[in-house]
């Protein structure tokens, strides 16, 4: 049955005497409330022998019987006026309540503008009238499928179903937050008829009278600004820059000629050592607290790049808030809406290590003078420093740092923090030439260990002339040429005289054998050779010890030359 209808059960009474029989119809019933059970006039039954006939009862359910409600139990009676007995049937169920399902919608709160991009908010009442729970669901029917849309009810999101009880479990009832979002660049000034419907999950609602609301709108001109981007706290050095960006929109339907930006700087210091820049992806810079015009599209958007720059000369603990401010569109009372993105820097470190000037050389300087300056150092970092300390200097030349010679090998040198009390280094340094041109320029180089702070100075040097270096080549050919010579002459007289003497001993030779009788063989020439025989020394290898002894030292002095890096050079005076 559906709530509230009737509906009739015939029951049939059976005569199986052998005789006529009269029968008075009667019913019995379970009580149930607000259902109703009645037994339909009908006159008492005359039924013959071996037939049958019937009567009827009508059941009546309530107008509020909820879904699948049972009837109630009905037993037919019927009464024997010739026996006096009162005949039972069977006890009889068979009632059920239909499903009605009935949604109502009602709107309580609608927009007169929808702003293109920016969700929408609709209030609607959504009511189960039906005599069981049911789930409704929402529609647009006939919005653009470019729209979109979501519903919630106390936080949850209903957009799939709204799940509603009966009546009397007290949730048949719930107040629906339906957003709606037009895209971006849904034409401004559109007039809208906007439908929204609820009906049944499951089923045909019973009264669709009740089962959408509808209303008119119109698209509004949007022209609204966004600016996204973090930046966020850092602690930065003098003589550095911090750069961050942000992304500019123009989040409206509308050109929007109002859209600019600019960087603003705020210090606890003086602001002088401190420089801001703002610039865009298009080429656009300005300095910090002037306006850039950026002229922004519907949906259109610009990368915005700020740069602070500080200086080395900035005070240590001083803060600086920089920040981007983008100005555009108008709120709902006509004024510029402002959108920021701020970044809180501490400049805590510095790296700052001076070079004092080293003056340079004026004049020559004496063949055996050496030229002696300072390397002085001056340090106002936050943390220690490390330096490296090396030299080029030309071919035999030297530089000699605190012990160290820089120009073979680098000397490291440690400084420690001086931001609180300056750190000074000194190095004593000493350029010696021992061999090579009496003039050039040589190079130093203090680098720091990480790079970061890196010295170089370039100085040329002038020696005068040696009269002592430059005749030496010369003076050494000379005697060279003029020992080898006496030698020889030596050597020729010696063997003059030698061969004088050797005349004469053979003259005296040839007499004495001359005068000598002729007696046979001497005495001892039968006695075997001498006891001792002495050998005459040849002139010839005196001649060559001499030479040798000249040639070792001509190559002690060339080898003495070489180690010095000069070398002589034919028809010439001067060392190269």
């Amino acid at each position: 049955l559906d709530p509230g209808q009737s509906h009739e059960i015939t029951f049939r009474i059976w005569n199986n005497a052998s005789r006529i029989d009269i029968f008075k119809p009667e019913i019995s019933y379970s009580e149930l409330t607000g259902w109703t059970v009645e037994l339909i006039d009908s006159p008492d039954l005359a039924i013959s022998a071996g037939s049958s006939s019937v009567y009827s009862v009508r059941i009546s359910a309530p107008m509020n019987a909820q879904s699948n409600d049972i009837g109630p139990d009905i037993t037919p009676k019927a009464y024997s006026t010739r026996s006096g007995q009162t005949i039972f049937g069977d006890l009889w169920q068979g009632i059920r309540v239909n499903t009605l399902d009935n949604v109502s919608l009602e709107l309580l709160d609608y927009p007169t503008t929808l702003s293109p991009g920016i969700p929408t908010l609709i209030s609607l009442e959504v009511s189960n009238f039906g005599n069981g729970p049911v789930t409704a669901l929402l529609d647009l029917p006939w919005s653009p499928g470019t729209w979109s849309w979501w519903a919630l009810s106390e936080g949850s999101n209903v957009t799939n179903g709204i799940d509603l009880s009966v009546s009397y479990d007290l949730e048949n009832v719930k107040v629906i937050d339906l957003w709606l979002l037009l895209p971006p660049l849904e034409s401004p000034g559109e007039f809208h008829e906007i439908t929204i419907s609820a009906h049944p999950k499951n089923g045909i609602d019973s009264y669709e009278d009740d089962n959408s609301v509808m209303f008119e709108s119109v698209t509004e001109t949007i022209r609204q600004p966004r600016l996204d981007g973090y930046a966020g706290e850092s602690v930065v050095e003098t003589g550095f820059t911090y750069s961050f960006n942000a992304t500019a929109w123009n989040i409206g339907n509308a050109v929007d000629n109002t859209i600019r930006a600019r960087l603003v700087l705020q210090t606890t210091q003086s602001s002088e050592e401190i420089i801001g820049l703002l610039s865009t992806e298009n080429g656009l810079s300005k300095s910090s607290g002037e306006w850039i015009n950026l002229k922004l599209g519907p949906t259109e958007s610009v990368v915005l790049f700020a740069d602070v720059i500080i200086s080395p000369d900035c005070e240590l603990n001083t803060i600086i808030t920089a920040k981007i401010e983008l100005e555009g569109g108008s709120d709902e009372l006509g004024r510029p809406i402002v959108e920021t993105v701020s970044a809180a820097l501490m400049v805590g470190e510095r790296r700052s290590v001076n070079l004092e000037e080293i003056k340079p050389f004026e004049g020559k300087l004496g063949p055996k003078e050496n030229h002696i300056f300072w390397i002085n150092l001056t340090s106002t970092s936050t943390k220690g420093e490390i330096f490296d300390v090396s030299s080029v200097v030309p071919e035999g030349w030297g530089m000699i740092c605190d012990g160290n010679s820089i120009h073979v090998d680098v000397a490291r040198v440690e400084i420690d923090p001086g931001h609180i009390i300056t750190q000074k280094h000194d190095m004593r340094c000493e350029v010696i030439r021992e061999a090579g041109d009496i003039s050039g320029m040589f190079t130093i180089y203090v680098n720091g260990s990480d790079s970061r702070i890196n010295h170089q100075h370039t100085m040329s040097l002038e020696w005068t002339k040696s009269n002592q270096d430059d005749g030496l080549s010369g003076t050494f050919i000379l005697s060279g040429i003029g020992g080898f010579g006496l030698i020889i002459i030596v050597v020729m007289l010696f063997l003059r005289n030698r061969a004088e003497h050797d005349d004469e001993d053979y003259y005296d030779e040839y007499v004495i054998e001359d005068s000598t009788p002729a007696q046979g063989p001497p005495a001892t020439a039968f006695s075997g050779p001498p006891a001792t025989v002495e050998a005459t020394p040849d002139p010839m290898d005196e001649y060559q010890r001499q030479l040798d002894e000249y040639n070792r030292k001509m190559a002690e002095y060339q080898a003495w030359q070489v180690a010095q890096g000069s070398q002589v050079i034919g028809d010439s005076t001067s060392h190269e």
